[in-house]
């Protein structure tokens, strides 16, 4: 009877801590199961929405007319972008190792996404406390340079990781390495390294030295910040850095390493000219191309060799301009082309309407001395000071 009245007994009441910790146990399994059923769903509709990728495998870029003499020397160039395909096999190893000493330096051991370098980058960014270090895989920036936007969202993140795996199912690393090289933005209309090689060197790209590769490889992250032309010094630092980062990767012996630091860079003066030589004879060429065709003229790639004997051209070129300049002597002294408004701009962008012509260069007179030797001091477009002495 005993144990059957102790059996009886009513039990205690479960704590109020016990309870709110079962509560709160239920409740964070219940939201982290509904926030992994929803980031599922979202998964799966993402990528069902992922745009198709298997065009790149045919990738063909719009590409501009260019029109050469009888010898293949490039006359003049048209269309809004600059390129120069090269299969990866044609771009140099030196090119190919400096830019992904740069931008991916694991890019042939990782997935599509370096989870490594996206903690690595997260940290340093939570600890410097603004975006000091992007995470962004060369697979990555192929979806976003080919499919995506550039807004700073998490969704657009996300689209960009997902797509990158999707590319990578469809191509090997060469392929996309290949497509990012002959993509990418490298300021002045350039896009790919070939076409760079050629605005800002004046050469093919596979005739590119160590230091000349580290210096456009730096091209990528901003065109124009790291312009070698417009921010010399800025450039010149990141180049700098990235030859530190190919010795250090073994990519360059630290002889090659020195001697690439001292090199001295010679930039392309006419990178900007679309017309180099034979103006007339190349406009009727381009008129005739686009007559024929409308719709892609600038577009196709097309290469338009002309009869054009650059020797004989030339000389014909100097004989016409001496006797424009002769008959010009003749009459006189006819004033400046223009009177600028004092401004703050450089002397470069004062002068960016009034471009040079063979060896006539615009310059912007500073001051005029009247009496004694009648001297004007004038500066060059590039900031160079000279001195005339009038009779």
């Amino acid at each position: 009877m005993e144990a059957q009245a102790q059996d009886t007994k009513p039990r205690k009441p479960s704590s109020k801590l016990a309870r709110n910790l079962k509560f709160g146990l239920g409740l964070t399994l219940g939201l982290g199961l509904s926030a992994a059923l929803a980031g599922g769903w979202w998964l799966r509709q993402a990528w069902q929405d992922l745009p198709a990728v298997e065009h790149l495998a045919q990738y063909k870029p719009a590409l501009p007319l260019r029109i050469f003499s009888s010898e293949g020397e490039l006359l003049a160039e048209y269309g809004e972008e600059r390129r120069e395909f090269l299969p990866l096999k044609e771009i140099p190893l030196r090119m190919r190792q400096a830019l992904l000493a740069i931008e991916d330096a694991r890019f042939y051991e990782h997935g599509a996404v370096d989870f490594y370098g996206l903690t690595r980058a997260t940290l340093a960014n939570v600890v410097t406390g603004h975006h000091a270090q992007g995470a962004s895989t060369i697979t990555m920036q192929v979806a976003r340079d080919f499919f995506l936007s550039r807004e700073k969202t998490v969704q657009r993140k996300l689209t960009e990781m997902l797509l990158a795996y999707k590319l990578e199912q469809h191509y090997g690393k060469d392929k996309l390495l290949e497509l990012y090289m002959n993509q990418i933005y490298l300021g002045e209309r350039s896009y790919g390294f070939s076409a760079a090689s050629n605005i800002y060197f004046d050469k093919p790209l596979a005739e590119v030295s160590i230091a000349e590769a580290a210096m456009l490889a730096g091209l990528p992250k901003a065109p124009s910040a790291y312009n070698p032309v417009a921010n010399p010094q800025r450039a010149t630092v990141r180049q700098h850095y990235i030859l530190q980062r190919m010795r250090e990767l073994g990519y360059i012996t630290p002889v090659e390493y020195d001697a690439a630091v001292a090199e001295k860079l010679a930039l392309n003066k006419d990178r900007n000219s679309s017309v180099h030589a034979a103006a007339y004879a190349v406009e009727e060429a381009r008129q005739l191309i686009v007559q024929s065709y409308p719709e892609g003229a600038y577009s196709m790639g097309l290469d338009v060799t002309t009869t054009i004997r650059m020797a004989p051209q030339l000389a014909a070129d100097k004989s016409l301009r001496d006797g424009l300049l002769n008959a010009q002597a003749r009459r006189g002294y006819r004033g400046p082309e223009a009177r600028l408004a004092a401004s703050a701009d450089s002397v470069a962008r004062q002068l960016a309407a009034y471009p040079d012509s063979g060896e006539l260069r615009a310059a912007l007179v500073r001051k005029v001395d009247t009496a004694g030797k009648r001297q004007l001091t004038a500066q060059l477009r590039n900031g160079d000071e000279i001195v005339l002495t009038t009779s």
